[in-house]
């Protein structure tokens, strides 16, 4: 059970050193070989923009062990990831001391379980530079909300449509079936949900399912090659909902067009291999 009584409160702190190794897995594991982001003999090493989940995911792993009242554990990793709208005002540079706060935004009631938005905010923990500023949403499978729903600020507006407009163009990516087991290791974000089949089928799924980060941080590198000539600091948002969930070890598909004339800002979508969307209502804005 979560209280809607938490909204306002502190949902945690971290603090992250972005080392050189925890820096490069991670532009390993999205394919991002570009020597901005793996030769550390010619240039700064910098961290691809959504590493700001990693930062971000001890604060939002964290929160529920002081401020909710689960059963177990177990019962509130049962939770699915449904918003993710981040806003990149650096880039994260390897050797740079991070520091993440959230606060608790929003809880209510939903069919499925129990919503919570966190805001994030990440700066550098020396010279406290604005980084990261993010918005997260998760459902918390089969809980209950204890008292009315509750909303101290609203995550910003995503694109009012659901899918891409006509015109789009296209991206298949394959996802290997272990891909979920590399993705946890390399961005040190775990929930059994995603590599253990026994557990999936204990939160009501068929299957393992792909982070929904790894989807969202996957598209948004395709986003960057595509529009930014794979240059990470010109991106400035991106933001999806997360609706279907991706299976491993079948393809992924990235709907994406702008209608903008400098192209600064895409609209884009990603349907798993049943052609459902799985990520819905993308924009991603470029500088």
């Amino acid at each position: 059970m979560i209280s809607s009584s938490i909204v306002g409160r502190t949902a945690g702190q971290s603090e992250v050193v972005a080392t050189l190794r925890r820096v490069q897995a991670y532009a390993a594991v999205l394919g991002a070989i570009k020597d901005c982001y793996t030769n550390d003999l010619t240039s700064e090493v910098v961290a691809p923009p959504p590493f700001a989940v990693c930062l971000e995911w001890p604060v939002v792993s964290g929160w529920w062990s002081e401020l909710g009242d689960f059963s177990s554990p177990e019962e509130a990793l049962g939770s699915v990831h449904v918003l993710q709208d981040s806003r990149f005002h650096a880039l994260i540079k390897q050797g740079q001391s991070l520091r993440t706060t959230g606060r608790i935004a929003a809880v209510r009631q939903t069919r499925a379980g129990a919503y919570v938005a966190l805001k994030l905010e990440t700066v550098d923990a020396v010279t406290a530079q604005p980084m990261v500023s993010s918005w997260w949403g998760g459902i918390f499978l089969n809980t209950s909300v204890d008292g009315d729903d509750r909303c101290e600020e609203e995550s910003p507006l995503l694109r009012p449509d659901a899918e891409v407009p006509a015109g789009f163009d296209r991206i298949t990516l394959p996802i290997q079936r272990l891909y979920p087991h590399l993705y946890s290791e390399c961005s040190q974000i775990w929930n059994p949900i995603h590599t253990e089949k026994s557990f999936a089928k204990q939160n009501r799924l068929d299957d393992i399912i792909l982070h929904g980060s790894a989807t969202w941080a996957l598209t948004a590198q395709k986003l960057i090659d595509f529009y930014a000539d794979g240059d990470p600091g010109r991106l400035a948002r991106i933001a999806v909902r997360f609706k279907a969930p991706v299976i491993p070890g079948l393809p992924i598909t990235i709907e994406h067009t702008s209608d903008s004339p400098d192209g600064r800002e895409v609209a884009f979508a990603v349907r798993n291999a049943s052609g459902n969307l799985a990520l819905t209502h993308g924009i991603a804005e470029f500088r």
